[in-house]
């Protein structure tokens, strides 16, 4: 038995070295061969789709459309999906089959869902993500130091596995330990002495998390021991000034990348882009990405199958240039910049400050709301605007969700008001997270 299993490794480690190559040539070519290869995939992808998920069968058969064609700008005639089309998808699967992968997006629409993916279709994902490791640092063995979401409290087997793959995790929030979410003076200098510490050539993390650290490196006039080759940013949006205030205050260049758990990486800024105009360029080889008349992201993913996305709306505002030509002489159309996905601080009486990604982390375990919105009114005082999906809702999941967010506010009065829309913000894009203190 451990014999076939050491077999099966072997396989797929060398099924992976050969996806990973095929990528780090891909990004070399010209643009013809790039819109070849989409077309190739995309058709493969909408052939799999019909055959095996009657979903996108009968969807496209009332429609009239054939699950083919002839160039990339013929996907329009298909219908756009969003989370609410795939949720009863998710349903015919069975959670207790092994050779599935289960994932949970972060909601930062306000509609987070989980669904399934598999070793096979991860391959590519992670080809494409080590292609990216190289565009930061062509040597893949440095260490890296990542501030993201996770448990505050590893196990051993967490902590051999840090070591063996020389990436570190420091948790910016931890839903099982709400305090520890806390960014406070302590927790700061924490995380400073802990960079110390490892010393690492690359730091990742989201956008809000590296904000706030480096206020507090520039405003107490602290030098770090070191100085980093370069930092990643994710998750939220990157603005101009924090940009500025990061490498400010770690002396190094930030690559911004722009994704989400549904189809992981989407655009990435290459070196060039990052001391330029700080477009990101798309990784069309894997992902299909196109603009609707609001100019909201549209992506198909070109690879996945045990759950295809097919022109998925992200609900992220963006603007795509399939003309632009980067110096990197990458071949890729890229995105401008990224709208919206601004994951604000909540500011508590006492001055400690908890990221909003916890919230996120509450409710995404809950198929009964099925969008929310928590907006903070002043620094005691917190209302939280929410949908109820009928058919999942769970009274006591939800008096569990109540008792976490009151655990995390502490004293603070909580204002649940059940509503049957959610008005959008500005730009189109839904405000998940709004706070009112300054």
């Amino acid at each position: 038995m451990n014999l076939i299993r050491l077999i099966l490794n072997f396989l797929i480690n060398l099924q992976y070295h050969k996806t990973f190559k095929s990528y780090e040539k891909n990004q070399w070519e010209d643009r013809s061969f790039i819109e070849k290869l989409q077309l190739e995939r995309l058709n493969q992808t909408l052939l799999y789709a019909y055959n095996n998920f009657e979903f996108y069968r009968n969807k496209w058969d009332s429609l009239r459309i054939k699950p083919n064609v002839k160039s990339i700008d013929e996907i329009k005639k298909f219908p756009i999906t969003t989370k609410s089309d795939l949720l009863p998808l998710v349903k015919k699967f069975d959670k207790s089959d092994h050779n599935l992968i289960w994932l949970k997006t972060t909601g930062s629409t306000g509609e987070p869902f989980t669904f399934p993916t598999s070793k096979k279709d991860e391959t590519h994902k992670k080809a494409v993500k080590q292609r990216i490791k190289k565009w930061v640092d062509s040597n893949k063995n440095n260490k890296k130091v990542k501030f993201w979401r996770g448990t505050s409290k590893k196990t051993l087997k967490q902590k051999i596995k840090e070591y063996i793959k020389n990436e570190y995790t420091l948790s910016i929030y931890d839903p099982d330990n709400p305090k520890s979410t806390l960014f406070d003076r302590q927790r700061i200098n924490h995380f400073i002495k802990t960079l110390n510490k490892k010393n690492p050539e690359v730091i990742d993390g989201f956008v809000s998390a590296l904000d706030e650290i480096s206020n507090f490196l520039l405003s107490n006039e602290i030098k770090l021991k070191f100085i980093p080759k370069a930092i990643t940013t994710g998750a939220e949006k990157l603005s101009k000034e924090q940009r500025k205030t990061i490498e400010s205050a770690f002396k190094a260049k930030i690559l911004n990348r722009y994704g989400g758990t549904e189809t992981s990486i989407i655009a990435h800024e290459c070196e060039e882009q990052s001391k330029t105009t700080h477009y990101l360029h798309i990784q069309e080889d894997r992902v299909y990405v196109e603009n609707n008349s609001q100019n909201e992201i549209i992506f198909t993913d070109l690879t996945s199958r045990t759950f295809p996305f097919i022109r998925y709306n992200t609900n992220d505002i963006g603007e795509i240039n399939n003309n632009y030509k980067c110096k990197c002489n990458r071949n890729f159309s890229i995105i401008k910049e990224v709208e919206g996905r601004v994951n604000e601080w909540f500011i508590l009486e006492n001055g400690d400050k908890i990221s909003s990604h916890i919230w996120q982390n509450y409710f995404k375990s809950s198929l009964g709301i099925r969008k929310y919105q928590i907006i903070q009114m002043s620094k005691n005082h917190f209302k939280i605007n929410w949908i109820k999906n009928q058919e999942y809702f769970d009274e006591e999941e939800f008096n569990t969700i109540n008792k976490l967010i009151k655990e995390a506010l502490k004293s603070s009065t909580i204002e649940w008001e059940e509503k049957d829309y959610l008005e959008l913000g500005k730009g189109g894009k839904f405000n998940q997270h709004i706070s009112l203190v300054k």
